[in-house]
């Protein structure tokens, strides 16, 4: 108990102190740059890709499997002014990048006149999701010691969000000219590159921190919260990435845009999509470090 009150009277002082000796903000413009890591929720991609792993024999043949989507990168740029020592608005421009590579190894049937042939292939693919986010923000600035300004804020804006598949193909017959023209389409991401886009407004809370070296330049850190949901992607056609079922109906009858897969000789599995879409749901934890230049 003792130890507390020891704690508390420093903090006390600390606050006191540091409301006349830490770099002010008040009337002041400053830009910042920070990066970091980036967490995202992602729970309807990612159980489309379970889905996925699962009825194409992914996981059955043992080759590298879709997903999960997790972590990945975050870098922000922006520009904040101080109406007062304690009061900051700030609009910010920041990118964030989570993905995962696969490679698989397929035989892909080819018809030559009244025969059939397979192929070996092995596909290379990267499957990213970027977020663009345009934010408006206020802060609350409280100094706390010496040169160190801590604050919390919140914001609101627009995220630009992509989903991208990019897909290499390695021929195990180089030498045959005639494969090489051939286009891997056997799944719902197909051959090449293709992208779904969406936009959507989001929310984020902020807690950070700058410690100035000098009048002009800090180091600054922040931890933020964002809460986003995209809760449908197009791509170019307008067409939207969705989600997909087991379909068990006559095969003769079998829905425009499914796929079908031999697992085993008794097994084939065929999917449907179900024309829901799949939300690209980003809410997640982001920690940055940078530094501010104030002017």
């Amino acid at each position: 108990m003792f130890s507390r009150r020891i704690a508390s009277a420093l903090t006390a002082a600390a606050l006191i102190g540091g409301a006349a000796s830490a770099e002010s903000v008040g009337g002041r413009y400053s830009v910042g740059f920070y990066g970091g890591g980036a967490q995202g929720d992602f729970s309807e991609l990612n159980s489309f890709f379970s889905f996925y792993n699962e009825h194409s024999g992914v996981d059955l043949r043992g080759d590298q499997e879709y997903g999960p989507l997790e972590s990945g990168v975050t870098y922000m740029g922006d520009v904040r002014y101080g109406f007062t020592d304690n009061l900051v608005v700030g609009l910010s421009l920041g990118y964030s990048e989570f993905s995962f590579d696969v490679n698989e190894n397929i035989s892909v049937p080819v018809s030559l006149g009244e025969t059939i042939d397979y192929i070996g292939m092995t596909l290379e693919r990267t499957m990213r999701v970027r977020s663009a986010p345009i934010m408006v923000s206020g802060y609350y600035y409280l100094p706390v010691m010496v040169d160190l300004n801590v604050y919390g804020g919140a914001g609101i804006g627009f995220f630009g969000t992509e989903l991208r598949s990019e897909s290499f193909h390695d021929f195990v017959e180089e030498e045959d000219r005639f494969y090489q023209g051939i286009e891997f389409a056997l799944d719902p991401f197909q051959s090449g590159n293709r992208r779904w886009t969406g936009t959507e407004v989001g929310y984020q809370v902020a807690l950070g921190g700058e410690y100035s070296f000098t009048s002009h330049l800090s180091l600054a850190g922040e931890a933020t919260y964002r809460s986003i949901s995209v809760p449908e992607i197009e791509d170019a056609l307008e067409e939207s990435f969705t989600h997909y079922e087991l379909y068990e109906g006559d095969l003769s009858e079998v829905p425009f845009g499914s796929f079908a897969y031999l697992l085993a000789q008794d097994d084939l599995r065929v999917i449907s999509p179900t024309g829901d879409p799949v939300a690209i749901e980003l809410s997640g934890i982001t920690l940055s470090l940078g530094l501010r230049v104030t002017f």
